[in-house]
């Protein structure tokens, strides 16, 4: 956690390069703002940083929620006096559970931007239009803004039951009244960190369904819609059993 830390008592030295392929010139090692836990491909880089024509110093920021609330996420510090102070100038994406960097190109008077995303996107198939985010656990130096791939995996276990126990009430024509699903597992990072012979995944999974239903529903009924809910539920009944996994890994040297 060492790094993290050190990610979070950040204070950002800027440093430019006058053209491409000359050493970079140091222009202040002045503190611009507290980032928090910011990943590092968010802390600044040369090109996050762009001197107008006035003069002035645009540098893009990913911060967390510290401080002002409307200086979290992505910004826009301006610094007027050749970096020597800085002041928050405009927000990009207020957002700080999203994690972006910035490229910034001056044009004339005006500053062109490609936006990008750090952390890992899903895209299913099925749903182009929706994205999925995802990131590291906090335990293993995560942020702990995003979900983790464990949360999805969980995710998709509650989705799946929940899903299931309605299509099948619908289908025995009964009204429910409230449903909720509950995940949680239980999990060592110390497995994934290599940290010793710890077992590397989920240990257990747990999974409670609440189900509230009339009561003019007879108890044989309500136990048939809970039986067969639980055993037409995709994601649990694969949980449970198993299935071969196929992965395949390529590496590329460019």
């Amino acid at each position: 956690m060492a790094s993290r830390k050190a990610i979070q008592c950040l204070a950002a030295a800027v440093a430019v390069s006058a053209a491409r392929g000359a050493p970079a010139q140091l222009l202040s090692r002045t503190t611009i703002a507290p980032v928090g836990g910011a990943n590092a491909l968010s802390t600044p880089a040369a090109r996050h940083m762009v001197r107008m024509d006035s003069g002035a110093y645009l540098l893009a920021l990913q911060r967390d929620t510290m401080g002002a609330p409307s200086q979290g996420g992505l910004s826009l510090y301006r610094s007027d006096d050749d970096a020597q102070s800085w002041t928050f100038y405009a927000s990009i994406d207020a957002s700080a559970s999203d994690r972006h960097t910035a490229d910034l190109l001056p044009v004339g008077a005006d500053l062109a931007m490609v936006d990008s995303f750090d952390a890992p996107s899903i895209v299913p198939d099925a749903a182009p239009n929706v994205i999925w985010r995802s990131g590291a656990h906090m335990a293993v130096g995560g942020t702990g803004d995003v979900p983790c791939s464990g949360d999805l995996l969980l995710g998709a276990l509650a989705a799946c039951q929940e899903t299931t126990v309605r299509m099948v009430a619908a289908s025995m024509g009964i009204a429910l009244q409230s449903l909720e699903v509950e995940v949680e597992a239980d999990w060592d990072p110390r497995g994934t960190l290599a940290m010793g012979d710890y077992p590397i995944g989920l240990k257990a999974i747990r999974c409670t369904t609440r189900v509230t239903v009339p009561q003019d529903v007879n108890g044989e009924r309500a136990e048939r819609l809970l039986r067969s809910a639980e055993k037409y539920c995709v994601v649990l009944n694969t949980l449970r059993h198993g299935v071969p996994v196929e992965s395949s890994f390529s590496l590329q040297l460019k």
